[in-house]
């Protein structure tokens, strides 16, 4: 159902990516991954209406728009399912990140490379530092938001490369976790001068947990740092006059730029 429902997403907005990460929390691994196969294989036969990255790399904006790109957190045991006997290619699936719980943070409080650069030139790193508290927990993040953006250059991270800086954290209970968290990086008083890291520099992948209207907005507003991305359309004027009994759509606007009316 969730693959189906990304296909119609991905159909009525063409531009957009679906980046989605497959992990087995319970269940039958290799059943998994054979459903993941039949979609992949039902996708693939659709030609150039296909709407899985198919490519060996990361892919740019560009060549992702319209797909879903997977990444993989089980290993294909393939004595028991092997893609090539239904002409797939095991990249399809996604890069195996199937030893992501393997690495401890500890005082680690930056992203760390979880998967080496491989033949294709791809690497991955992340904070998913789950066994924190929210107090504890802040301290990774805003570790991760230097070090992608900069502000910490004792860490660097290849310039093509998937960065995973996830909020959540496996103690108390989530909802109470968000309204711990999510505040502080809203306010972003991050860094020594407390300026913040959160513009249009490079962030990678911030995984949040309940989302609201402002924290949405902040997010799509970062794409507007210091750029022309949003131009307005029209000005909203001056001053509006309007007779007691008349219609909104009667009132007389001056002092606005481009038309437009109520």
């Amino acid at each position: 159902n969730i693959l189906n429902e990304s296909v119609r997403f991905l159909e009525e907005h063409p531009t957009e990516t679906v980046v989605m990460m497959v992990k087995p929390d319970d269940g039958s691994t290799v059943g998994l991954v054979k459903a993941m196969a039949s979609f992949i294989k039902a996708e693939v036969a659709k030609g150039d209406e296909c709407h899985v990255w198919t490519g060996n790399e990361i892919p740019s904006v560009k060549e992702a728009r319209g797909k879903i790109v997977f990444l993989r957190r089980d290993e294909i045991d393939k004595a028991k399912y092997d893609p090539a006997a239904d002409g797939l290619q095991e990249r399809w699936f996604g890069i195996d990140l199937s030893k992501w719980d393997d690495h401890s943070y500890g005082d680690t409080k930056y992203a760390i490379k979880i998967y080496g650069q491989d033949q294709y030139g791809t690497a991955v790193y992340a904070q998913d530092a789950y066994s924190e508290n929210a107090n504890g927990k802040i301290e990774y993040i805003e570790g991760t938001m230097a070090q992608t953006t900069g502000a910490d250059t004792t860490h660097a991270i290849p310039a093509d490369s998937w960065i995973f800086n996830y909020t959540s954290c496996s103690k108390w209970i989530p909802l109470n976790v968000t309204k711990d968290l999510n505040p502080q990086l809203f306010a972003d008083e991050f860094g020594k001068d407390k300026s913040g890291y959160i513009d249009n520099r490079r962030l990678g992948m911030v995984m949040l947990n309940f989302v609201d209207r402002p924290m949405s907005r902040l997010i799509y507003e970062t794409n507007l740092v210091d750029n022309e991305f949003l131009t307005a359309k029209a000005v909203f004027p001056a001053s509006i006059s309007l007779s007691q009994g008349q219609r909104l759509s009667d009132a007389k606007l001056s002092g606005q730029l481009g038309g437009g009316r109520w």
